[in-house]
């Protein structure tokens, strides 16, 4: 007599242990990313501060993030303007300073609330679109370009036998 013909089943996969069948995890996350919990019912500070005590704030905020020298760098260059009562705008010559405020905006705006005693304060960066702004470049770029421009300086140099550091 021939073997029954009953279908075989297909093994059905079962999930890993302790996942849940049908949920899939994500492919990626970030460590630091964190639940951030709001209470609506406490009172939000919104004292009202002048340009001047928010330029305090922020020459504060560069000596507070010292240990973070590419944005320490984008604070020392980039003027905020404010653009409403609360609201300011970052006009970033360069995209790495951009990147780096976008990274640490948490930090940067839990700083900037406390010191103002302000909880609406909020930032806009944008990159500088003007083509004719001044570029800020870094000493070895700006050292070539001080060399294209007169070159007896870079005679001078290599007569003193100099070297950037």
């Amino acid at each position: 007599a021939p073997p029954s013909a009953a279908p075989s089943a297909a093994p059905v996969p079962q999930a890993p242990k302790g996942e849940t069948p049908g949920v899939r995890r994500p492919r990626t996350f970030r460590l630091n990313d964190s639940v951030e919990v709001v209470d609506s019912t406490a009172e939000r500070r919104s004292s009202d501060f002048s340009d001047e005590q928010f330029l305090q704030a922020w020459r504060e905020l560069e000596e507070s993030v010292r240990d973070k020298p590419i944005l320490a760098s984008a604070i020392r260059v980039v003027k905020p303007r404010r653009k409403e009562d609360a609201e300011f705008l970052l006009i970033a010559d360069h995209p790495a300073q951009v990147q780096a405020f976008d990274m640490n905006m948490k930090g940067v705006l839990e700083f900037l609330r406390s010191r103002l005693d302000n909880d609406f304060v909020t930032l806009e960066v944008q990159i500088n679109e003007d083509k004719d702004a001044p570029r800020h470049m870094p000493p070895a770029e700006f050292l070539k370009k001080i060399i294209a421009d007169n070159p007896a300086i870079g005679d001078f140099l290599k007569e003193i036998d100099a070297e950037l550091a």
